[in-house]
């Protein structure tokens, strides 16, 4: 197994992806976070360490693969995909017509070198932070904007920062932003299957839109994946939410900013962000939903989901199992595992809101 360093930044898209990717496959890797120059004086992607030894270009992810450095996203998910992890899964499917199909898919929803912004649903929705990063980039110093006139590679990024330091381009983007995202979504509603993932099985095209729907609520517009008109849309929403990829990869404790910075290094050294897993769910025709939940210690707990007119009735279980042993009850039957910990109660209640955008508990 070769020994992997990943250089990447928390908010960069494309990081974000390559952290699932790496989370989905179980692989171990050396993470090493960089400061961005848009939004950090410390700007660690313009230092010459960087320039010369990771990246000339300036830009992040970068995957170090032994001594082999690896650039680019897309590519480096590729890589990735080689390598047999702790988890029996492909990102790539052997069969040649899939691969077509996914590649083009990868196209689609990837920030790519030489692509215009806004011609995909994947160059759209990095649109939506503009009016973020702007903002970010007119509270840097006016020495930090001198550094990135003067050393930036990439011109194009170089010259909308400056643009952004002096001027403004948020409102220009605005209309143009809103009106391709309305057209993309609608295809996907439109192209989604009825499995639960763009191609059948979980796959690199769904890791880049696992990041790009969680930038939407990230700029408080995940309402946009919950609407009526969009159905399918929600339903896949919802079942990337719940992989653990997504708590690992793109949820972590630095984005609890109301925490100080180190409550919340001491968070990440003794806890994890982890939702418990739905092994399986049950639909009825009136609604109900019950759900056959999976513990970390194998342990299988049961929620149950109850709709009424004006309001939704969750009941939860506290215990795995149950001591009384009633002759009726199939719970009492399995015998008595364990009581629930604080964290697995709750994570109940987590799963309830991950699944079900208008769920309130009674």
């Amino acid at each position: 197994m070769p020994e992997l360093k990943l250089y990447h930044a928390h908010w960069s898209l494309c990081s974000q992806m390559v952290r699932v990717a790496l989370y989905e496959k179980g692989l171990n890797f050396e993470s090493e976070r960089i400061k961005l120059c848009d939004h950090s004086d410390e700007a660690g992607n313009l230092t010459n360490d960087f320039l010369k030894n990771v990246n000339p270009t300036g830009v992040v992810p970068v995957l170090k693969w032994d001594e082999e450095i690896i650039r680019d996203s897309a590519y480096i998910i590729e890589r990735i995909d080689e390598l047999n992890g702790t988890n029996d899964i492909k990102l790539w499917p052997k069969d040649p017509k899939k691969r077509k199909e996914l590649k083009n898919w990868v196209q689609d929803t990837t920030v790519t070198e030489g692509v215009a912004m806004g011609k995909s649903l994947g160059t759209i929705i990095p649109l939506f932070s503009t009016g973020l990063i702007e903002d970010l980039i007119k509270n840097l110093k006016f020495s930090s904007i001198l550094r990135i006139l003067f050393k930036h590679p990439r011109r194009e990024r170089k010259t909308a920062f400056i643009m952004m330091y002096f001027s403004s381009i948020k409102k220009r983007i605005g209309p143009i932003v809103y009106k391709g995202f309305s057209k993309e979504i609608v295809n996907l509603e439109k192209n989604l299957r009825p499995e639960s993932f763009l191609l059948g099985e979980f796959s690199h095209a769904d890791i880049n839109l696992m990041s790009c729907f969680h930038r939407l609520e990230e700029m408080k517009l995940g309402q946009i994946l919950e609407m009526p008109e969009l159905p399918k849309v929600s339903n896949y929403w919802q079942k990337l939410k719940s992989r653990e990829s997504y708590q690992k990869g793109i949820l972590d404790f630095d984005q609890m900013t109301d925490f100080n910075i180190s409550l919340r290094e001491k968070l990440k050294e003794i806890s994890s962000l982890q939702i418990p897993k739905v092994y399986k769910s049950f639909e009825s025709d009136d609604g109900t939903i019950k759900y056959l939940i999976q513990l970390e210690s194998g342990s299988m707990i049961e929620m149950v989901e109850i709709p009424d007119k004006k309001r939704r009735t969750l009941c939860i279980s506290s215990q795995a199992g149950c001591a009384l042993q009633c002759t009726f009850c199939a719970t009492g039957a399995q015998g008595f595992d364990q009581n629930l910990s604080s964290d697995e109660i709750i994570g109940q209640l987590w799963i309830c809101l991950l699944y079900t955008s208008d769920a309130a508990d009674e």
